[in-house]
């Protein structure tokens, strides 16, 4: 890509899985539209749901990939005097909906020789969300790769059957620890057990939700809660909503309509 010109594209994708790259020139501005992806910067692994944006500052190493069969995303590639040295996640709003929508409207490519203006309006709306302050926790903030191979490993295992009815004793029992060794090795990397096991359900949850499977207590089951209203009280606690109101407040952040 020219360093100096801002790209734009809109990408409709099965099974989405990019292998790790890295942009010289260029921050990155990940739209989901429809579907969740996972997005993994340098050594920590982001969740990135419908209708959040994830920017990825130049130079830094990444990969993306979907557990959803079809995912859409708008993607803007831009250079820029704007620095940030870290991922960054946002959710959108109206102001971020209408700008995105106009932006990809669009043609492709924006070189600020000839389109002045508009290259402006692009660098200006970008700086404002890259400055908004507005960062988000669970579920969308990062999960570091633990430098114990031990629990790596216990981490692994967890991704794989976090639907299952799963304890610390279980998992202790599992690899050889005692319930204290194991908890002191997830305290050694300031990770916990119990949130670690709820974010898996929680953002499975999320892509269940964004592929319209809409009946709470069915995707609580799936996603290995014991009732709708333990999932749903997890679900609150780790999002700030309500599964239902989840579901409603994220349908309405399209810029298809």
């Amino acid at each position: 890509m020219e360093q100096k010109k801002i790209f734009l594209k809109t990408t409709d994708i099965e099974y989405l899985t990019l292998k790790t790259h890295k942009h010289t020139y260029h921050h990155q501005l990940i739209y989901m539209i429809k579907g969740t992806s996972h997005v993994k910067v340098d050594t920590t692994e982001f969740f990135l749901p419908e209708g959040f944006i994830g920017l990825i500052p130049k130079g830094h190493i990444h990969n993306i990939y979907s557990r959803n069969e079809k995912v859409k995303m708008f993607l803007i590639y831009f250079p820029s005097d704007i620095h940030f040295e870290q991922y960054i996640s946002l959710n959108s709003n109206d102001f971020i909906i209408e700008n995105i929508r106009y932006i990809s409207k669009q043609n492709h490519i924006v070189d600020p020789a000839t389109d002045v203006i508009f290259y402006k309006f692009i660098d200006s709306f970008l700086g404002l969300i890259i400055n908004s302050k507005q960062q988000y926790s669970l579920p969308v903030k990062g999960l570091i790769e633990p430098k114990n191979e031990r629990l790596a490993l216990v981490l692994n295992y967890l991704k794989s059957n976090f639907k299952e009815d799963i304890t610390l004793l279980k998992v202790a029992d599992e690899f050889g620890f005692t319930i204290r060794n194991l908890t002191r090795l997830f305290k050694k990397e300031n990770i916990s057990f119990v949130n670690y096991l709820n974010y898996l359900r929680i953002i499975h949850a999320i892509e269940l939700f964004s592929e319209h499977r809409d009946n709470i207590a069915d995707v609580a089951f799936e996603v290995g809660y014991n009732s709708a209203s333990n999932f749903s009280r997890t679900f609150k606690k780790y999002t700030g909503y309500t599964p239902r109101d989840f579901i409603n407040e994220n349908a309405t952040n399209s810029i298809l309509k």
